[in-house]
């Protein structure tokens, strides 16, 4: 009895000491017209998904943090996008250096958590309607992953928590 109580005790405690402590909740994605104010900017293309938003939406995000003392990648970001004339804008083409790439991976996962977001799942052909948003955190790491309906992580952010 003894033994079972501790295999119990370890199967039940060891992933919360692993993954830390979190929670999870679902958000309903837009639909596609959202795509009808162009120009659409592709946030992240996997083999089995895309993320995209209205270059407006990604303004917003951008616009509300380019005022952050420090903070000139934001409008950087802000002076390429503007740049570009078209009609479907590829993030990975426009952000050449690591500082870039953070703060679009930021800013999508700020998308995607309230809702900004469409995420098309490329091997079923379909948008997705809703997303399951984990927020999580360690002893000096919090995250987020997000999941499709199927469970599958499509992506994930984990910052230093100091």
């Amino acid at each position: 009895m003894l033994v079972v109580y501790i295999r119990l005790l370890v199967c039940c405690l060891l992933p919360a000491a692993l993954y830390g402590q979190g929670y999870f909740y679902t958000k309903t994605l837009p639909d596609s017209a959202l795509l009808a104010a162009k120009p659409v900017v592709i946030l992240l293309e996997t083999d089995e998904f895309i993320i995209a938003t209205a270059l407006q939406q990604l303004n917003s995000s951008l616009w509300a943090t380019r005022h952050d003392a420090g903070n000139t990648e934001d409008s950087t970001l802000l002076s390429l996008l503007k740049q570009s004339a078209a009609q479907q804008i590829h993030t990975d083409s426009l952000c050449k250096n690591h500082a870039l790439q953070t703060r679009i991976q930021q800013h999508t996962a700020h998308l995607l958590q309230n809702g900004q977001c469409l995420l098309y799942n490329k091997k079923h052909k379909y948008l997705e309607k809703t997303i399951v948003v984990e927020k999580y955190w360690m002893s000096d790491i919090k995250g987020r992953r997000f999941k499709s309906n199927a469970g599958i992580v499509f992506f994930e952010t984990a910052e230093p928590d100091f």
